[in-house]
């Protein structure tokens, strides 16, 4: 199959009007009047990097054993753990069915998970967790999205009582849905109080890579360093066409038998380990992180210099802008973005992000200032 066809499989009339050969570069789409761009509505919106798109189709020479037992399933485990000092690496297809298996071999229907109220297990995964454990959340009110010891000893107090929920695990987000920072001393700070009392640390990592990068930090200082037990590794907002990962710093014998009964065991591992391979084997991941940072901030002081407040600090690839309601509905007409609280909106950068794209958005940006 040529790269032409393997990209544009989709009918005519929804293509975009010049599409660029992905090999020469990115796949980038040439908005013309009428169409929406999705360019700030998700790193998700971004295209597959070319390199990941290569390694796809060398991954597609010739047959490989199934689920996992492929020699490139072998090496992408191999190289995450060396990479990580994780004890065991498991491919999945999505980031919820990252979280929920990550945890579900070390929840019973009478656990629950401490999590941060905006965090992402709790707010868009539409009780995913709560269907295939039982468990329930524990949500905390925090004004960052950020957990502190402090946030989680409230809950610990119904340690073997028969009538609470029981805390296993508490739960965090590297960066916040807000796109704000955990420093590794924090991270600790929550490993150690949980380690104390018998629980897990999970981090729900689909960003991480722009967290290392913003912090100058590899993924096993984020991780092993700081006593995480638990880790979904994203993939798709970092350039790949699909597929996460879930790193285990605790035994369990569990594991395949939750993928399987959740659907994610996948009989064509080896596409899903070929792009981890093309994305950590040469740090690829490194600079497509720092460039998708590096465009948010290169957006936040654009947005400034129009007067628009920046409602939290821009540490990773997320800005929140406050827009005023008249301004956010004309921009919305050209552009695809969400509504995060009131006047607060969020926009997304990507590796895939060039300036011209911020300038262009600014550019329309500063007419409607104008006009309204």
């Amino acid at each position: 199959m040529s790269i032409s066809s393997f990209l544009w499989v989709i009918p005519r009339w929804h293509r975009p009007r010049k599409p660029l050969s992905i090999l020469e570069g990115l796949s980038i789409t040439i908005y013309t009047p009428g169409m929406k761009s999705s360019l700030f509505a998700s790193d998700n919106t971004a295209p597959v990097h070319p390199r990941i798109v290569e390694a796809l189709l060398a991954a597609n020479e010739g047959p490989a054993l199934a689920y996992g037992e492929d020699p490139l399933s072998a090496r992408a485990r191999s190289l995450l753990r060396e990479q990580t000092g994780a004890r065991h690496v498991f491919f999945l297809h999505t980031g919820t069915a990252a979280n929920v298996v990550g945890m579900a071999p070390f929840l019973r229907p009478y656990h629950a998970v401490i999590t941060s109220h905006i965090a992402h297990l709790n707010t868009h995964e539409c009780g995913a967790l709560q269907r295939a454990t039982g468990a329930r959340i524990l949500p905390v009110v925090t004004p960052d999205g950020k957990l502190t010891p402090e946030h989680v000893e409230p809950f610990l107090h119904a340690s073997g009582n028969p009538h609470e929920s029981q805390p296993a695990i508490v739960s965090i987000t590297q960066p916040t849905e807000r796109g704000t920072l955990y420093f590794p001393h924090e991270i600790r700070a929550l490993a150690d109080l949980t380690h104390r009392h018998g629980l897990l640390l999970h981090v729900d990592g689909a960003r991480l890579p722009q967290a290392a990068a913003a912090l100058g930090l590899s993924l096993r200082a984020l991780t092993a360093e700081c006593g995480v037990d638990i880790l979904s590794l994203g993939g798709a907002k970092c350039g790949l066409m699909y597929g996460e990962a879930v790193l285990l710093w605790v035994d369990t014998k569990e594991m395949p038998f939750h993928l399987k009964q959740t659907m994610q065991l996948a009989p064509k591992m080896r596409f899903i380990a070929a792009q981890f391979l093309a994305l950590y084997e040469d740090d690829l991941w490194l600079g497509l992180a720092r460039t998708a940072n590096t465009r948010a901030q290169h957006l936040a002081r654009e947005l400034a210099a129009l007067g628009i407040t920046i409602a939290y600090p821009v540490e990773t690839n997320a800005v929140f802008p406050r827009l005023p309601a008249p301004v956010a509905r004309r921009l919305l007409a050209h552009y695809t973005f969400y509504q995060w609280e009131d006047d607060i909106h969020r926009l997304m950068t990507s590796y895939a992000t060039r300036e011209e794209d911020i300038e262009t958005f600014v550019r329309e940006l500063r007419s409607i200032l104008e006009a309204v």
